[in-house]
């Protein structure tokens, strides 16, 4: 009876996708032919008929690449996730596909003629570093899906910043660049589709050998070992052909996420279990996902007048499917660790001497901020007259650095706070994200580009995303670990949005861009005063949240027991974090690690609670960004690297080394 229920389950669900598809095709005229016509369109196209001749070399491939594609997707997915052991693995979140156009930027832009003889290769060996240096963060912690996910992000943000910077000084090819990051499967010959096929059925044959060491894997290691399987072996030779899978997918058509993980999911729910069916369903499944996603893009494109990317499109439906999917997760699938606080190496008797040290170091790196630089004849202190003269140009971002660092690092430390959660920061719970979708929705629906409405819809974007987040994580008693899955969906789906508006070529996108990379030559001194006068008014209130902040970590139960507003105080607080973000967002973008970085540096120093520690949060975070300001300015000059971009390459690699520390 289950069984004829699963069959049935799918049945509909590949029904649905397939006479969607079918309808899709209906409605657009580019696919309407006469039986006759059709038969020619398909097998010898009359060279004299455009429509005929768009319909055989680009259509018809575009719907073969759109179903090959998804099929290796989706079986890459479902090898990740038997292997792993983890129902939420795919190349996305796995960091997989960020590693993979890495690679091919690096390549296109350094080395192009490497990159025309073989892009496959460079791409699978991207996949495969980013791969490794996942398992490497995550095994610690025996490969849990949340180790593996959080990995995944932070290696995905490296390798997206490191691309985002490549692409900004290469103006001349950035919109193609762009456009072909977010998964186009716009074609105008067969050869993609079948180099495609071919590498398709060179892989199945593959899985079709080891079908059995995949089945043993994803029971557990001691059952592998009973039979006699080489676990080690088999699991590397199984996630590289995953790997590869995925690889040959972004070096033809871009990064397309999300169907690696929607299609197992989807074949999962619908009861079926038995390997075997679903290596064969699971391909299906992906396969039909992809093109019913495509033709839906095609025909949206033709009613908006825009190309809307497909890699986008199914990223903007990937991130609900995993807020579905994180609470079908096992407790016993997550690790509580992240939850706990961060270690100390320091001990200080008296924390004001500490600050007084922080204070000194900050204003002395204004200074240098301000006077000291590269200029044409070289490295140089400014003199009178010339220090006047580029204070003009140089006090606005030196501000707005120091306020913008200063808020994020204060934000961050309130979201440890309240989440009892050593890892949470408006960058990884995707609070950033949430207020860049703001200013994008506030550019989609008017022509303003007003400072004050800006901070309004960045403000509105930031607190919605954080309601959000507390929203769906209300249900598992804001269990760390969910808390920060939770934040990763969010912030993928905004970050989505915002990157589908600029890819639409609007005159503000390539200004979006520069912001959200984390630019700040664009402040002017009206918006570094607002940011300074916020920053101080923030800070004023700190000494008032003190108690609450001190006793979230003891848990809602005895808060109330000892008389404190549970509910008003974390409406505050998250109100101020909102404003905070929101604030920091406009200067700096939402590329940013120093909100995880500051407060878990201040904690090493040895400060861990009161309002001294927020003070120290909010000097160490004005003095990160600033330092990332001053040698994004200076290090490749005249040319400057975004401040966000600086702040990112040294926080993802300290956001690695206390995963892997935290592992041990």
């Amino acid at each position: 009876m289950r069984s004829r229920a699963s069959v049935m389950s799918f049945t509909l669900l590949s029904g649905v996708l397939l006479m969607g598809s079918i309808l899709l095709l209906m409605q657009n005229p580019a696919y309407h032919f006469s039986s006759h016509d059709l038969s020619d369109a398909i097998w010898s196209p009359d060279d004299t008929s455009y429509k005929q001749l768009i319909f055989h070399y680009s259509l018809l491939p575009r719907l073969a690449v759109s179903l090959l594609a998804g099929a290796a997707l989706g079986l890459a997915g479902f090898i990740f996730q038997q292997v792993l052991r983890n129902p939420l693995a795919e190349p996305a979140t796995l960091g997989i596909s960020a590693g993979a156009w890495l690679a091919m930027v690096v390549m296109g832009l350094w080395f192009p003629f490497a990159l025309a003889a073989g892009r496959e290769w460079i791409a699978f060996g991207g996949s495969a570093v980013t791969l490794m240096l996942v398992m490497l963060l995550a095994k610690g912690r025996g490969l849990s899906p949340l180790s593996l996910i959080l990995g995944g992000m932070v290696v995905t943000l490296f390798c997206s910043s490191a691309s985002s910077m490549m692409m900004l000084f290469n103006h001349a090819a950035l919109m193609d660049l762009f456009i072909w990051q977010t998964g186009s499967l716009e074609q105008n010959n067969w050869d993609t589709a079948q180099w495609l096929a071919l590498q398709m059925g060179i892989v199945t044959l593959l899985i079709i050998a080891t079908s059995r060491p995949l089945q043993l894997l994803s029971m557990n290691e001691q059952t592998a070992h009973s039979v006699g399987l080489t676990v080690r072996y088999f699991r590397l030779l199984l996630l590289l052909i995953a790997a590869w899978l995925s690889s040959m997918v972004v070096s033809r058509v871009g990064v397309i996420s999300f169907i690696g993980l929607a299609a197992p999911a989807a074949v999962r729910l619908c009861g079926i279990h038995r390997q075997s069916v679903r290596l064969f369903l699971v391909p299906l499944t992906g396969a039909l996902m992809l093109s019913f996603t495509d033709l839906l893009v095609q025909t949206l494109s033709q009613y908006v007048g825009v190309t809307i990317p497909t890699g986008l499109a199914t990223a903007i439906t990937g991130a609900p499917l995993l807020l579905l999917l994180i609470p079908h997760l096992r407790e016993r699938q997550l690790s509580s660790s992240s939850s706990a606080s961060s270690f100390s190496l320091l001990r200080v008797r008296s924390p004001w001497w500490l600050m007084a040290f922080l204070l000194l170091l900050l204003i002395i790196l204004i200074w240098i901020a301000l006077a000291f630089g590269r200029m044409p004849e070289g490295w140089a202190f400014s003199q009178r007259d010339q220090f006047r003269q580029l204070l003009t140009w140089r006090a606005p971002r030196v501000m707005a650095a120091v306020a913008a660092g200063a808020m994020l690092a204060v934000a961050g430390t309130l979201m440890q706070r309240m989440t009892t959660n050593a890892m949470a920061s408006p960058e990884v719970l995707g609070i950033s994200s949430g207020a860049a979708f703001g200013v994008v929705v506030l550019f989609m629906f008017t022509q303003t580009s007003s400072p004050a409405w800006m901070l309004f819809a960045a403000t509105s974007g930031a607190m919605a995303t954080m309601i959000l987040m507390i929203v769906i994580s209300r249900k598992s008693s804001f269990s760390p670990e969910r808390v920060l899955l939770t934040g990763i969906a969010t912030g993928t789906a905004c970050n989505t949005f915002s990157t589908l508006y600029i890819a639409s070529g609007d005159d503000r996108s390539l200004l979006l861009m520069n912001w959200m990379a984390g630019s700040t030559y664009r402040v002017t001194s009206p918006e570094a005063y607002v940011a300074i006068v916020i920053l101080l008014a923030a800070l004023a209130i700190l000494p008032l949240l003190v108690r609450w902040l001190d006793s979230f970590p003891l848990g809602e139960t005895v808060m109330r027991a000892t008389g404190m507003p549970v509910g008003r105080s974390r409406l505050l607080i998250i109100l101020l974090t909102a404003i905070l973000c929101a604030s920091a967002t406009l200067l700096t973008g939402p590329l940013s690690f120093v909100g995880l970085l500051a407060p878990h540096i201040v904690v090493m120093m040895g400060l861990q609670r009161g309002v001294t520690r927020l003070i120290a949060s909010a000097l160490m975070g004005a003095i990160l960004l600033l330092f990332a300001d001053w040698v994004g300015r200076n290090l490749l000059y005249p040319f400057q690297i975004p401040a966000g971009l600086c702040a990112t390459f040294i926080g993802s690699p300290y956001f690695m080394w206390m995963m892997r520390r935290r592992g041990r």
